[in-house]
C-alpha cells in the first residue's frame, strides 16, 4: 500500500517515476549484481572521462581495483583528482585503438561526447551543445600492450567498460590477447548513426559474438525527447559458457 501511494504521488505531483532498486528496474543495481556475481576484482574503465564510472562503482560497493583511461587532458585531471583519493584506483592519460600512434581527437562542447570520429548530424540535432569546439593531440595505444596477459593473469575476473564514442571496435581490435581474461564487457551501442563511420548496434553485437561474448542486456542511455526513440544504449556482454 505504501509503495503504491509513493509511486502515485511521485507520478502525479513530482512528474517522476519511483522504482525499487533491483536488477529488474535499476541499471545501477544490475551492474552491481554483475560485478559481484562474476567476482570481479579488476575493473578496466576505458573512456574514464572525469571519473564518473569509477565513482559509481565504489558507490555500488565494488571494492576491487579500478584502472581508468582518459586521453583528454582536462577530463583526465578531474579523473586523477578522484582516483588519487582511492588507493585501489589508478588512471592513465591515454586512449586505445589498433596500434600505438598519436591522433587528433575532436573536443565536444560538453567534453563527454568528444571522439576521434566526426560527429553525425543526428547527434548535433539531438544535442546542439555537443558540437565540436576544438581538437587535441592524444596518445593511442593497444589495450593488450598496457594490460598484458601477464598482468591479467593476476586477477580472478576482469570487467571491461568501453565508452569511446564510436571507437569501440578499434579498442576491441587492440585488445586481442587480453580478451580471453575478460568475463564481462560493457560497451556503448548506437541504434542510429551518431558518429561518422562509427559502428551500429548489430556490428558491435556481431563482433563481440565472434569474440566469444553474448549479449546479456541493453541499458537505455540516449533517447530522442520528441518521440522516445532509443538512439544509444549500453550493451552488456558476458563470456559464453563454452569459451
Amino acid at each position: 500500500m505504501i509503495d503504491d501511494f509513493v509511486k502515485k504521488f511521485a507520478r502525479k505531483y513530482l512528474n517522476m517515476e519511483v522504482r525499487r532498486f533491483n536488477v529488474m528496474n535499476s541499471p545501477f543495481a544490475l551492474i552491481k549484481h554483475l560485478l559481484a556475481s562474476h567476482k570481479v576484482d579488476l575493473l578496466l574503465d576505458v573512456g574514464g572521462f572525469v571519473g564518473t564510472y569509477g565513482q559509481e562503482a565504489r558507490e555500488m560497493g565494488y571494492s576491487g581495483e579500478i584502472v581508468s583511461f582518459e586521453p583528454i587532458k582536462a577530463s583526465f585531471e578531474k579523473l586523477k583528482a578522484k582516483a588519487d583519493q582511492d588507493p585501489k584506483w589508478i588512471c592513465h592519460n591515454i586512449g586505445f585503438g589498433t596500434k600505438n600512434e598519436e591522433l587528433a581527437i575532436n573536443i565536444a562542447g560538453n567534453f563527454a561526447s568528444s571522439s576521434l570520429l566526426g560527429m553525425h548530424k543526428n547527434h548535433t540535432d539531438l544535442a546542439p551543445d555537443t558540437a565540436y569546439q576544438s581538437t587535441e593531440t592524444i596518445q593511442i595505444k593497444r589495450l593488450d600492450e598496457v594490460i598484458t596477459p601477464e598482468i591479467a593473469r593476476q586477477y580472478q575476473s576482469i570487467y571491461l567498460k568501453i565508452d569511446v564514442q564510436g571507437y569501440e571496435l578499434n579498442v576491441l581490435a587492440g585488445a586481442t590477447t587480453l580478451l580471453p581474461y575478460i568475463n564481462v564487457i560493457q560497451a556503448e551501442i548506437s541504434f542510429v548513426p551518431l558518429y561518422e563511420q562509427g559502428p551500429l548496434y548489430h556490428e558491435v553485437i556481431s563482433k563481440l559474438d565472434e569474440l566469444g561474448f553474448e549479449l546479456f542486456t541493453i541499458l537505455p542511455e540516449l533517447k530522442d525527447p520528441k518521440d522516445g526513440r532509443l538512439m544509444q544504449g549500453e550493451g552488456i556482454f558476458v563470456r559464453k559458457q563454452n569459451h
